[in-house]
């Protein structure tokens, strides 16, 4: 991970040492409450604030996937929000980070009988790609709209939801199968922006 650039978004790495036959990493001090503990504190939030941190936390991993590494263990608890009116977060933790392989697939390193909820299913399989990292920014846009985590993942494909233009995003990046995914961190992007300016130009409108 020291390959890594520096970026707004990524919690800087600064070194690694032994003592004692321990082994620490060095990172950058993060002030502010990660996004679970701001959504708890909240509530919901609007689509243009849910929109501005997705695409922040999307920022930082378009830099990751681009330099070949998938973060693994993206979850609310992992995104720091220093800021909350500029919409800065920063992504933390990298122990689960894995390297890329020229298939475009990386060895998961995380398998756990009963995986956080906002991982992607294929977290007891063997290999992940940047599509596993999506579904998680997918997952946290459906919390912070909400305002609490779904209390079931099917419940995310509920078309009950509203704005429908915000959740079709959320829908695709949290699809069961990988392939059905966005491909990549800035595809998101431009799909937030899109619904974003459609539910804008349908408030406009109306009015």
């Amino acid at each position: 991970m020291a390959s890594l650039p520096a970026h707004r978004s990524l919690v800087r790495y600064y070194g690694y040492f032994v003592r004692r036959r321990m082994g620490y990493i060095v990172m950058e001090r993060v002030p502010g409450p990660s996004l679970k503990r701001l959504v708890r504190r909240q509530g919901p939030l609007s689509p243009e604030k849910t929109v501005s941190i997705a695409k922040s936390i999307l920022a930082g991993l378009d830099v990751m996937h681009r330099h070949g590494y998938v973060h693994g263990d993206l979850h609310s608890k992992n995104v720091i929000v220093p800021n909350f009116e500029t919409a800065t977060v920063k992504i933390i933790d990298f122990q689960h980070a894995v390297r890329i392989r020229k298939s475009g697939r990386a060895r998961a390193i995380r398998r756990l009988p009963k995986p956080p909820r906002e991982l992607a299913p294929e977290s007891r399989r063997r290999f992940i790609d940047v599509r596993y990292d999506l579904y998680s920014v997918g997952f946290m846009c459906a919390t912070m709209l909400l305002g609490r985590p779904p209390r079931r993942k099917w419940r995310i494909r509920s078309r009950r939801f509203q704005p429908q233009e915000l959740w079709s995003v959320i829908r695709k990046a949290t699809h069961p199968r990988p392939r059905e995914r966005y491909g990549s961190a800035k595809e998101m992007m431009q799909a937030l922006n899109a619904a974003l300016a459609q539910i804008n130009e349908s408030a406009a409108t109306e009015s």
